[in-house]
């Protein structure tokens, strides 16, 4: 793996300062060519190695390996300082040149402690102890948490022997370099790598919410339908369930790609923006608009009979999709009966995230379309669905508990976090959900100073392609038809990137895409006044504009992968709000 320097402490001890600088240089140019090499950087490093060299002599270390700028493979670019095999102890050591340490720091040490611990493959047989190093402080040596201290540059002899036995090095450096690390990638770089052919390994290894196990399932049904099992040519619609973040979307591009002609479906127009810019493609992924606006015509039939319908309980009504004067579940069952062949269509169904006009109907829309149709269909579904089919035979509904996805890989380890933000918007505090969810590496911050927020970002991300932005709901943002895929997937430098902190994106323009950190500013049209949450502000022409907004709230807040950091404005009318979320767990920046 990517790394400017490795080798054993004892070769370390003895070469040159001015050898070693050169040696780095010329690594960290070969290996990121798009990153400039500045002087702040050089001087970091040279003063990293005379605090080590100073202090490392001074151990009694019968061996172990030292490892300058290991880049964790699929994380931006990210890359501890200083890593030490020795004995069966992995340390990660991150050097600042400060005499004390910001609140982003110690996360960015945490993030790394996290990210070794969960997904590298050599250090799971190792103890992982992470210290941030001081270098202008002095006499400091605090553990904070367990396997994780602060200490100044004179500490790190005591900080290495507290846990040092004297015992040989069980790890060989090569095999700890050339080990497998299965980071979980985020979604568009994870449709990259499927529209590349590169299978997502890193999904199986984490054993990430039985993507794979509901995809063994859904090629199962598809063999079915073609097969000659289905006599009578019946047509199936397999709904798949799914908290948010737990990989609904990834599920449904890996599907039609593994069946080549398939194709996948989304009425979120943002998603398809960002997804067809990273792909340079639009054909893998397709606006439901689109197929609605080509199959609908008379005489026209869809060129595959393998289709993933994204967002499915989104789906308007016959109102809100008046130009075909039927819902755009009707729509689809009709485009189905009109292909000889008989048809697998997915329904990918998220969870409370009903938030456009027309959409509140949900399943029962699909139910409706069904009952008009004129061919036979079976449904495939998780058994909490069951219920909305009790129109069809038995035989006809088949349930599959494989068919939900009920962990969230949006957030990492932290699946309490999905629940802890359903219990926030019911009204209820849950200091402890939420500390849970902290511990689990996941960072839940409130603050009234936005600058304070900004800074964070870049100071936690700085010299990596993470992503990080200001997110608000519709009521408090400009609409504009500007596309959102540079914004999502551009450089972290780049003019229209998310970190310039230049756009705020709203929950219509977020839905369904993630970002590491983002800053959600929240607007006045959802207060909590103490007793509960108020409706301030509402969409026209919609049956429950309540729900729709507590809707938009949840979508807001579950867009993070390493956290979220929730920014209150200094107004009054926010002070409710901001004790509420302080109460919930919420740690103040």
């Amino acid at each position: 793996m990517t790394h400017c320097y490795a080798d054993k402490i004892g070769a370390f001890l003895q070469v040159q300062e001015e050898q070693w600088l050169t040696q780095m240089s010329s690594e960290f140019e070969s290996n990121f060519p798009g990153l400039e090499l500045g002087d702040l950087q050089k001087r970091a490093w040279a003063d990293c190695f005379k605090h080590l060299q100073v202090e490392l002599s001074k151990c009694t270390l019968s061996d172990g390996y030292i490892i300058f700028e290991y880049v964790l493979p699929m994380e931006g670019g990210r890359r501890p300082d200083v890593l030490l095999l020795i004995e069966n102890k992995l340390f990660i050591l991150e050097f600042k040149m400060k005499d004390g340490y910001q609140r982003a720091d110690y996360d960015q040490l945490c993030g790394y402690y996290r990210d070794i611990c969960n997904y590298h493959h050599e250090s799971a047989k190792l103890d992982v102890i992470a210290g941030l190093v001081l270098t202008q402080s002095t006499s400091k040596l605090a553990e904070i948490e367990s396997d994780i201290s602060i200490l100044s540059s004179d500490k790190l002899r005591a900080f290495l022997d507290k846990h040092l036995t004297g015992a040989p090095t069980c790890t060989e450096l090569k095999s700890w370099l050339e080990s497998a690390y299965v980071p979980l990638p985020n979604l568009v770089d994870a449709a990259v790598e499927i529209f590349n052919d590169n299978p997502i390994d890193e999904l199986k290894s984490a054993k990430s919410a039985g993507i794979y196990d509901a995809l063994n399932e859904l090629d199962k049904v598809t063999e079915w339908v073609e097969g000659a099992g289905n006599r009578n040519k019946a047509n199936v619609l397999t709904l798949v369930t799914g908290v948010p973040g737990a990989g609904k979307t990834l599920l449904g591009l890996e599907f039609v790609h593994r069946n080549k002609t398939g194709q996948f479906l989304s009425g979120n127009g943002p998603l398809v923006d960002v997804l067809q810019h990273a792909l340079k493609n639009k054909t893998f992924v397709r606006a439901l608009k689109d197929f609605k606006r080509q199959y609908m015509k008379q005489g026209s039939k869809p060129h595959t009979n393998l289709i993933v319908f994204d967002e499915a309980q989104r789906m308007w009504d016959e109102q809100k999709n008046k130009n075909y004067q039927m819902s755009e579940p009707s729509c689809i069952i009709h485009i189905a009966d009109k292909d000889p062949k008989p048809c697998h269509y997915v329904a990918l169904i998220g969870e409370g995230q009903e938030i456009h006009t027309g959409e509140e109907v949900g399943i029962s829309l699909w139910c409706d379309a069904l009952k008009e149709s004129c061919k036979p269909w079976l449904i495939f579904c998780p058994p909490t669905l069951k219920h909305h089919f009790n129109f069809l035979s038995s035989e006809r509904v088949r349930m599959n508990p494989l068919l939900n996805l009920d962990q969230s890989l949006r957030s990492h380890s932290a699946n309490l976090y999905p629940n802890w933000v359903d219990g926030v918007l019911r009204g209820q505090s849950d200091d402890d959900l939420a500390k849970q969810a902290i511990k689990n590496g996941f960072n839940i911050y409130v603050t009234r100073d936005l600058e304070k927020a900004k800074r964070y970002c870049r100071t936690r991300y700085q010299g990596t392609a993470k992503k990080y932005g200001l997110l608000s709901s519709s009521s408090n943002t400009k609409y504009t038809e500007e596309s959102v895929g540079p914004w999502f997937h551009d450089d972290v430098s780049a003019p229209k990137s998310c970190c310039r902190f230049e756009r705020t994106i709203d929950e219509f323009k977020c839905q369904g895409l993630e970002l590491d950190m983002p800053i959600l500013v929240w607007a006045d049209d959802f207060l909590f006044d103490g007793k509960g949450w108020q409706l301030h502000k509402s969409k026209r022409n919609v049956r429950d504009p309540y729900q729709i907004k507590l809707n938009s709230y949840r979508v807001l807040m579950t867009r993070g992968r390493d956290g979220v950091i929730l920014f209150f404005p200094q107004e009054s009318l926010f002070d409710e709000t901001y004790a509420f979320f302080e109460s919930a767990g919420g740690q103040e920046l």
